[in-house]
């Protein structure tokens, strides 16, 4: 019966907030904060401006987000990854065979696109003209 009841009044939370993504993040934030706030208050403080300055964004800091505390990282971290990298780079820069895709790279780019060294002839002296005309102007 309880369990029953659970349900239907989650079901009618729901349906009175909207939608389903609405509701949890309510349960969530009541979790987290200890209040659950009714959705007459959720629409006013969505159109009120938050202040910069109270939130807990004032108070994060970007280190926090892009740098890992020395305590949490292993001591041999930065060794693993230099000798990882070295070895990667040992093998892709000296002892890797040159393959098919490396000989295509070695060409110029003229020898793949027809057409491609004319165009670029016309626009160079396209560009000379105009560099002149500017010039004498």
């Amino acid at each position: 019966m309880a369990l029953t009841r659970l349900g239907v009044s989650t079901l009618r939370a729901v349906k009175e907030s909207g939608s389903i993504y609405r509701y949890a993040t309510q349960c969530v934030a009541s979790q987290k904060f200890g209040t659950m706030k009714n959705e007459n208050q959720e629409d006013d403080d969505e159109n009120k401006p938050i202040k910069f300055s109270t939130s807990p964004a004032a108070s994060w800091k970007a280190q926090d987000t892009f740098f890992i505390n020395n305590d949490e990282r292993p001591w041999y971290q930065p060794y693993v990854i230099s000798a990882s990298l070295s070895v990667f780079m040992i093998y892709f820069l000296v002892l890797r065979e040159e393959n098919d895709i490396d000989r295509l790279f070695d060409r110029d780019l003229y020898d793949h696109i027809e057409g491609l060294e004319e165009q670029h002839i016309r626009e160079a002296q396209q560009y000379a003209i105009q560099l002149e005309a500017k010039q004498a102007s």
